[in-house]
């Protein structure tokens, strides 16, 4: 076992991320999104800046049974860092 940390330098490129913001000023700031899963918990990777306010603006329980939109299963925080943290956590 050893330590590993993130690392966004390949990830730009290998999606194009870098071209669409030099060539076309695309940045995805202003872009909305949604996730139907099983929640998604509030961390630093989806806060603004690391820690500042958090980019999830509504969540929605659709199961009776749990009285929370927390992710109690960690799938939802997965995809909801994939689409839209920054990388911090």
């Amino acid at each position: 076992d050893r330590t590993v940390y993130p690392s966004m330098d390949s990830v730009r490129p290998a999606v194009g991320a870098d071209k669409a913001e030099t060539d076309y000023g695309l940045t995805g700031n202003g872009i909305g999104i949604a996730v139907i899963d099983s929640g998604i918990s509030d961390n630093r990777d989806l806060k603004t800046g690391g820690g500042g306010r958090s980019r999830i603006v509504y969540s929605q329980n659709f199961v009776s049974s749990e009285p929370t939109t927390d992710d109690l299963y960690g799938h939802g925080t997965h995809v909801a860092g994939i689409l839209a943290g920054d990388g911090t956590e």
